[in-house]
């Protein structure tokens, strides 16, 4: 009997010792996942951004153990900071629901997705814990689940979706980078983005290049053209026109591009005599077919002051605007048959010029040579457009930028009302209503609301 207890006995010291060693095994498997969580409840604070994203993730998330109760203070030196996962609480800027991001792990942590549902929310949702989702995805393989025993690979998993959530994170923060639109154009040195290209003594230069005069006299005229290429966005000018007597006198601003089927956006302000407003004429070339002049009278004097002058072109329309109010749009119409200027890189041009053969009256106003020099100036040279090669047939960032959101692929109620009162009062020509030169109207007009 002695024998017998004393076997007894050791057996049960035996499993006490295992159970010991069983239990010191699972605090420690728990410490290690309670520190790899503690990552992931810092996404609940919404004050917390991921420009701040520590290295510590990249390397080791679990070389330096928490101990939550008794060292709060050296815990927070060692968290690790991250976004919020909701976006909208760093920008108000819709994310285009278009734009798809494609992502890509290691074998190893696609097998590891197979054998579980997609975590991803429960890392910032109440709906229940993620040990209770193991669980249930391993009972419904007729698996037995032993959180000792799975405890390790949840920790992984829960790492693998931090870093896809990551990932996607900052994604969704390039987007909404190229998403917030300007709030105006902004002003840069005319070096910065331009450089003449013939008279060169006819432009001059002030305040350090943030201002540049074009000048006009009876032996040449001059201008000026962007460094880059582009395939769509925002550009604006701000200039101050010719003043007086500038009949005969022609400034333009436009895009082109470089091949015979080229295509152009165009604005030229066409002088007139001393007291008779300046025509500010549009036209937009596809293909190397233009023909779609409009023309409107401006409502002040552009050679009083500085006034902007810009082009909104994506890959929905084309939109010109002076002072912010749209003066004419140009939808995308291909689906009707009508080309739109969506694969021929453009530069941006300035000039200057004699065109008293047709500017002003269609020419029966010539320019006045005894008022030269005629002088427009210039300044604010902004550009935000995607820059490509002359060759280029795309824009690798399409889809992603401000102007390519969907506020920005029509105009709003507010903006058809300005453009209705630019139309009504201050236009005096539209190709759209010339039943001489078009009997029956061209397709895009109706699209465009001209007629």
């Amino acid at each position: 009997m002695k024998k017998a207890a004393e076997f007894v006995k050791q057996i049960i010291n035996m499993l006490s010792g295992l159970a010991k060693d069983k239990t010191k095994e699972l605090k420690r498997k728990t410490r290690a996942f309670k520190t790899r969580l503690v990552i992931f409840s810092l996404l609940h604070n919404r004050h917390m951004v991921v420009s701040s994203l520590s290295h510590k993730l990249k390397s080791n998330p679990t070389s330096k153990k928490i101990d939550h109760d008794d060292n709060k203070d050296e815990d927070h030196q060692n968290m690790v900071v991250v976004y919020s996962h909701n976006v909208n609480a760093m920008s108000s800027t819709p994310v285009s629901p278009h734009v798809e991001y494609q992502y890509t792990e290691d074998e190893e942590e696609e097998e590891e997705e197979e054998k579980y549902p997609d975590l991803r929310h429960s890392l910032f949702e109440a709906e229940g814990s993620v040990i209770e989702m193991v669980k249930h995805s391993k009972e419904d393989n007729g698996e037995e689940f032993r959180l000792e025993d799975e405890i390790d690979k949840v920790a992984d998993l829960f790492i693998t979706r931090f870093h896809r959530q990551m990932w996607l994170q900052k994604q969704l923060s390039f987007e909404i980078a190229f998403g917030v639109p300007p709030k105006k154009s902004i002003n840069v040195p005319f070096g910065r983005n331009y450089f003449p290209t013939w008279a060169f003594d006819h432009i001059k230069y002030l305040n350090g290049g943030s201002e540049v005069h074009l000048v006009l006299d009876k032996y040449t005229g001059t201008g000026f053209q962007s460094k880059g290429s582009y395939l769509f966005g925002h550009f604006s000018m701000h200039i101050k026109m010719v003043a007086g007597d500038s009949a005969g006198t022609v400034t333009a601003f436009y895009l082109s591009s470089q091949n015979s089927e080229h295509d152009e956006i165009d604005f030229e302000f066409l002088g007139n005599r001393t007291g008779q407003p300046y025509i500010l004429q549009t036209n937009v070339f596809t293909g190397g077919t233009g023909n779609r002049e409009q023309r409107i009278n401006l409502w002040f004097d552009p050679s009083k002051d500085y006034h902007s002058y810009s082009v909104l072109w994506n890959m929905y329309q084309i939109v010109f605007f002076v002072d912010d109010v749209p003066i004419r749009v140009f939808k995308n119409s291909k689906d009707i048959g009508m080309k739109f200027p969506f694969n021929q890189p453009m530069k941006i041009y300035s000039s200057l010029w004699n065109a008293d053969d047709w500017a002003t009256r269609g020419g029966l106003e010539k320019t006045n040579w005894e008022k030269a020099p005629f002088v427009a100036s210039y300044r604010g040279f902004h550009v935000d457009g995607c820059e490509a090669s002359v060759n280029a047939k795309f824009c690798e960032t399409q889809g992603k930028r401000w102007w390519d959101q969907k506020e920005f692929q029509d105009l709003d109620a507010n903006q058809y009302k300005r453009l209705k009162w630019v139309r009504k009062r201050y236009t005096i020509y539209n190709y759209c209503t010339d039943r001489v030169r078009f009997p029956v109207p061209p397709p895009e007009c109706r699209r465009d609301r001209d007629i």
